[in-house]
């Protein structure tokens, strides 16, 4: 089996799971974000915190994703990029950047937002299939609300392989 196959595999299963435990008819909530020009929603249950991007420090030899790390009040977070995974150009970072941790279990990083949007509500039969034009980074993606946002897995995010940077 190919990595693709793969990962498509792990991610109906993980996608079947979330079904299961959410009943119809129950809302479920979410932070809108911005990767300029998409939005994008998260799960809020797996939301530990956000905050003003104040001061990263970049650390050599890690793939161009991983922005490097921050200190959240005495504890080391590592900081992702999200971008290239859905081949947006990189603008730079700003003091309006928002850092987004996501946290499952021991498992905790965060994510570089160009700006938070607000929460939404969304039932989970409201969620449509994800359009063609967003192929990149389709590993991540749960699909799209009728009004473009898409809407990203946190739990398969949090549990990517890619994001673990090994010492």
């Amino acid at each position: 089996m190919d990595r693709s196959s793969e990962i498509l595999k792990k991610r109906r299963l993980l996608l079947a799971k979330n079904d299961e435990s959410t009943a119809a008819g129950e809302y479920q909530d979410f932070l809108v974000f911005s990767l300029l020009p998409q939005k994008y929603a998260l799960e809020i249950e797996y939301l530990f915190e956000v905050f003003p991007l104040k001061r990263i420090t970049s650390l050599p030899g890690v793939p161009p994703f991983f922005m490097g790390i921050v200190n959240v009040r005495g504890k080391i977070v590592d900081i992702i990029n999200l971008k290239p995974f859905f081949g947006i150009h990189e603008t730079g970072l700003t003091e309006l950047n928002k850092v987004i941790i996501l946290r499952e279990e021991a498992k905790e990083f965060g994510v570089i937002a160009d700006s938070i949007e607000g929460t939404l509500q969304i039932l989970p039969e409201e969620i449509l299939p994800t359009p063609a034009r967003f192929q990149a980074g389709q590993e991540f993606v749960r699909g799209m609300t009728r009004e473009g946002i898409l809407v990203l897995d946190a739990r398969i995010i949090i549990h990517n392989e890619q994001f673990i940077i090994h010492q």
